[in-house]
């Protein structure tokens, strides 16, 4: 009860409280309640309304760390297929170059031996050059002088 109310004072007819004070009374608290009630129904729409307005943006910000969400794990499955094909690539590049270093090793060696052959192959002959000359020298000592 408000001040106003506890204020009224109903005034005492023959027959009890005078039924014109009663009314009138009934009538201003029915105004009041009705006053009340209707601001508390307004208040109900505005919160009604801004509940509906925050779960329109908490369902947008839902959405939208869901995409975030979706986007980083993409992100994520493309870098990694990324990563695993970069792998793969180094490693066929990897296998490659060893084929490559294993035949120029290879041709390395042929080469080695080839040389190696000549260089035999070589000495062999300077020193049968040097018989030759040895012998041819015995043979006919006189041409050694000239």
């Amino acid at each position: 009860m408000s001040e106003k109310e506890q204020d009224i004072k109903l005034k005492k007819g023959v027959f009890g409280y005078s039924s014109k004070n009663v009314d009138g009374y009934l009538l201003e608290i029915t105004a009041n309640y009705d006053e009340q009630l209707r601001k508390r129904d307004e208040r109900i729409a505005e919160l009604t309304a801004r509940v509906g307005e925050l779960t329109e943006k908490l369902n947008a910000y839902e959405k939208e760390r869901l995409d975030v969400a979706n986007t980083l794990v993409a992100a994520q499955q493309k870098a990694q297929a990324m990563v695993d094909n970069a792998a793969k690539d180094a490693e066929a590049k990897k296998a490659a170059l060893s084929a490559e270093v294993a035949q120029f090793e290879n041709r390395r060696n042929q080469a080695k031996e080839a040389m190696e052959a000549f260089r035999k192959e070589s000495i062999e002959l300077m020193t049968k050059y040097r018989e030759l000359v040895d012998t041819a020298t015995r043979i006919n000592p006189a041409k050694k002088d000239a």
